[in-house]
C-alpha cells in the first residue's frame, strides 16, 4: 500500500471512523461560504479539501495544496473543476495576493519544519482578502500517558514540535486577529484568525 493510502487509513483511525463528519464540522468552523475560494493547506489526502468543497458549493472553488507529489496524486482522485489540487509548498502559494477567503490546514501543521512555519502563516495572510480566514487545526498531545503513546506511535516525532500556542503566535504576529481557539473531538486543537 501506498504512504498516501496508509495515511488515509491512519486518519480514519485517528479518528475513529468520524473523519469525514469532523472534518465538515471543521469546514463549517472555517467560515467557508457558497462561492468562496478557499485553500487546504497541506491537504495531505483531500479530505478537507472535499469537505470545504461542500461548503464553498459548486459556484466555489477550493483548492488542495500539498508538498508530496503522491498525496496530490491521491487526492485528485476526487478532483472536479470547482475542487483541485497542487503540488506546492505551504511558504509559496500560487495564488495572487487578496484572492482568497478561506485557508484552511488540518494536520498539516507539525509536518512543516519549525523554521518554515512563519512563512507559511505569512503566505496564509499575504492570500487572504481582508476579512478572510485562516483556520489551523492539528492534533494535541494528549495529556493521558497511554494515549499519549497511542499518538506518539502513531505519529512519530513531529508532534514533538506540535505547539499550537507556537502557531498562534505567528498568527498574531502575522497580522491576524485570534477569532476562536479550543480543541475538537478530544485531540483536535484549532486555532482560526481574521485578516483585518
Amino acid at each position: 500500500m501506498s504512504h498516501a493510502g496508509s495515511y488515509d487509513r491512519l486518519t480514519r483511525l485517528v479518528t475513529l471512523g468520524r473523519r469525514d463528519r469532523i472534518y465538515a464540522g471543521l469546514a463549517a468552523l472555517s467560515g467557508a461560504a457558497p462561492g468562496d475560494h478557499a485553500v487546504d493547506l497541506g491537504c495531505g489526502t483531500g479530505a478537507l479539501t472535499r469537505a470545504l468543497a461542500a461548503r464553498v458549493g459548486p459556484t466555489g472553488l477550493v483548492t488542495g495544496i500539498d508538498p508530496s507529489e503522491e498525496m496530490v496524486a491521491f487526492a485528485s482522485r476526487s478532483a472536479t473543476p470547482s475542487l483541485q489540487y497542487a503540488v506546492h509548498p505551504a511558504e509559496a502559494l500560487p495564488f495572487d495576493d487578496s484572492s482568497v477567503q478561506v485557508v484552511a490546514t488540518a494536520l498539516a501543521m507539525h509536518h512543516i519544519d519549525p523554521d518554515q512555519r512563519p512563512a507559511a502563516v505569512a503566505e496564509a495572510h499575504r492570500v487572504l482578502v481582508p476579512g478572510g480566514q485562516l483556520l489551523v487545526v492539528d492534533l494535541q498531545p494528549p495529556r493521558n500517558r497511554v494515549a499519549r503513546h497511542v499518538i506518539d506511535a502513531l505519529t512519530g516525532p513531529e508532534m514533538a514540535n506540535n505547539d499550537l500556542g507556537a502557531v498562534r503566535a505567528l498568527m498574531v504576529d502575522a497580522g491576524f486577529t485570534i477569532v476562536d481557539e479550543g480543541v475538537r473531538s478530544v485531540a483536535f486543537g484549532y486555532v482560526l484568525a481574521r485578516k483585518v
